[in-house]
C-alpha cells in the first residue's frame, strides 16, 4: 500500500469510527452507539480493530457489527470513489471479519493476541465477502433489530485452522454476487 493512500485512508477510518460511534450528541457531551475501540492497528494490509465488550450488552455489541458494516458500505460508495482518483490501485472493497473471544495482552500491553484475532483474520480473507462475523457470542435473533436481521444470512463454512463446520453470517448482497464456484463453499446450515 502507497503512503499517501495510507495517509487518507487511515484519516478517513478514524473519521467514520467517531462518527458510528456517536449516536447522539448534546450541548455536555455525547451518547455512544458503542465504546471506541480499545486499540487500533496497522497490520502491514490492514487495521485490527479490538473492542472490549465485557462491559457492553448485547444490542451494543451488535451496534459494532452494524458500524463495521456501515463502514465497509461507506468505502465502496463514498471513499473509493475519491480515493481511487487520486490513488493508482486503491483496493475497491474494504473486507472485515469479527470474531469475539479472549485476548490475552503481551508485550506490556503493547500488542495483543488470541484466537478470535486469528479468527477475525480469517473470516476478513473469504472470498467475494466484504465483512462476514462469527455467531459465537452473537445472538442475531435476540440482539439484532429485524431491519438488520434480513440483510444477514448463517452460512456454514471450513475456516482454515479454526474449524470445517463454522456457523458465520454475511450479507445476503455478498452472498448474491458471488460466483458459483464461490458460492458452493457458503454451505446452508
Amino acid at each position: 500500500m502507497c503512503s499517501s493512500f495510507l495517509k487518507e485512508y487511515i484519516q478517513w477510518f478514524f473519521s467514520e469510527i467517531r462518527r458510528e460511534t456517536i449516536e447522539k450528541r448534546y450541548e455536555e457531551g455525547v451518547q455512544l452507539w458503542h465504546d471506541l475501540p480499545m486499540l487500533v492497528k496497522f497490520m502491514g494490509d490492514g487495521l485490527l480493530v479490538l473492542w472490549d465488550v465485557r462491559k457492553l450488552n448485547e444490542n451494543m455489541q451488535s451496534n459494532i457489527v452494524i458500524s463495521c458494516r456501515d463502514i465497509v458500505e461507506k468505502y465502496e460508495n463514498r471513499f473509493y470513489p475519491l480515493i481511487s482518483k487520486k490513488v493508482v490501485d486503491a483496493p475497491k472493497k474494504l473486507r472485515c471479519g469479527i470474531a469475539k473471544g479472549s485476548i490475552f495482552s503481551v508485550g506490556n500491553g503493547n500488542d495483543f493476541v488470541g484466537p478470535c484475532i486469528n479468527y477475525a483474520s480469517r473470516l476478513q480473507k473469504l472470498p467475494g465477502l466484504r465483512i462476514a462475523f462469527s455467531i459465537r457470542g452473537f445472538n442475531l435473533e435476540n440482539s439484532f433489530k429485524e431491519i438488520e436481521r434480513k440483510l444477514w444470512t448463517t452460512k456454514k463454512i471450513k475456516i482454515r485452522g479454526i474449524g470445517d463446520n463454522e456457523l458465520i453470517n454475511i450479507l445476503n448482497s455478498d452472498f448474491e454476487s458471488l460466483i458459483e464456484e464461490d458460492k458452493v463453499l457458503y454451505i446452508e446450515p
